[in-house]
């Protein structure tokens, strides 16, 4: 019984944050899902413009849904650690092992520990070559990420760095693997 009203209490949680918003987006029956994560918790993410940027340009197509996750704060996470609740997203309470991509804005250096904290609620393998095809793409952006991504180069399958204002993309490095999540998904340079 306990387990029940602590799942019920974390979605509660996530649809009171909702009900507080302004211009999130909820979509139903899209062709891709993406998960974007801010590794902090809520008004942390919040205040974070890049955050805001991203998530409107990526729900401006129609194919696809963005959707967030954040950093539990300290009391929804020893909840989720103590009922092995996984992450859930904002707008829809999906699982993050459910999204096929997966996309870091990493803007502090503090925050590498997040990352490994919000992958290990999410039920995502750690290490990126230890995940499989069927798995989500775990890609990280933002200063930090594209600065020096060194330090958590064994957890991300590509870095990104935001286009320039010929609009080109560039990589912090060369993709450590590549691969299609069971349909054709396009892997060229933008």
């Amino acid at each position: 019984m306990k387990n029940i009203n602590r799942r019920a209490d974390a979605r509660l949680f996530y649809r009171s944050t909702l009900e507080r918003e302004h211009g999130y987006v909820i979509k139903h029956g899209v062709r891709h899902k993406f998960a974007l994560i801010y590794p902090n918790v809520y008004r942390v993410g919040m205040s974070n413009l890049g955050m805001h940027v991203i998530y409107a340009l990526i729900n401006r197509r129609a194919d696809i849904a963005c959707e967030r996750f954040f950093l539990p704060d300290a009391r929804l996470l020893t909840q989720l650690e103590r009922s092995r609740e996984q992450l859930l997203s904002l707008e829809t309470q999906t699982p993050l092992f459910k999204f096929p991509w997966i996309g870091f804005n990493i803007s502090f250096e503090l925050d590498y520990f997040n990352v490994l904290k919000i992958l290990e609620l999410g039920r995502v393998r750690l290490r990126a070559d230890e995940r499989g095809d069927r798995e989500p793409i775990v890609i990280a952006g933002g200063p930090c990420a594209t600065f020096n991504p060194e330090p958590l180069a064994e957890i991300f399958d590509d870095y990104r760095r935001v286009r320039d204002r010929r609009g080109r993309s560039d990589h912090a490095r060369a993709p450590r693997r590549t691969r299609a999540i069971g349909r054709n998904v396009s892997t060229r340079n933008t």
